[in-house]
């Protein structure tokens, strides 16, 4: 069988081209392991507590004191705050809204009912307390 038939590269073409890179991977044989030893902590460190990140919390709110905008920041956090509650709100009255429709109009055929039936049902739906 013929080694260049299929015109493959020599079996030891790798090594041929990394050799420069061997020295890399080798660990030089002069350097002398130390042991650890282990030093003592100052009892300063022992309390030490640790500012975690939690989820729950909301995130600080930096101090402005010196920024000519910082009224204007604290405004616009407590608009979005009333925004995100306002907000909040439409969709629970979305979702109870799209429940009384689903509810109102479940039992029956809407492509066979009028446009009188239709507005009776709603005006129905309209005076039931929620």
């Amino acid at each position: 069988m013929e080694s260049d038939s299929y015109d493959l590269p020599s079996h030891d073409a790798v090594s041929k081209i990394l050799s420069e890179y061997l020295h890399l991977l080798k660990k030089p044989k002069t350097q002398s392991r130390t042991e650890f030893v282990p030093q003592k902590k100052s009892k300063s460190h022992l309390n030490q507590t640790f500012d975690v990140y939690s989820p729950l919390k909301s995130p600080p709110v930096p101090e402005f004191e010196d920024d000519p905008h910082a009224g204007e920041v604290t405004e616009h956090q407590v608009k979005v705050s009333v925004l995100e509650s306002e907000n909040s709100q439409l969709r629970q009255d979305l979702s109870l809204h799209q429940d009384l429709g689903r509810t109102l109009l479940d039992d029956t055929d809407i492509d066979v009912m009028t446009k009188a039936e239709i507005a009776d049902r709603i005006e129905l739906a309209a005076t039931m307390p929620i």
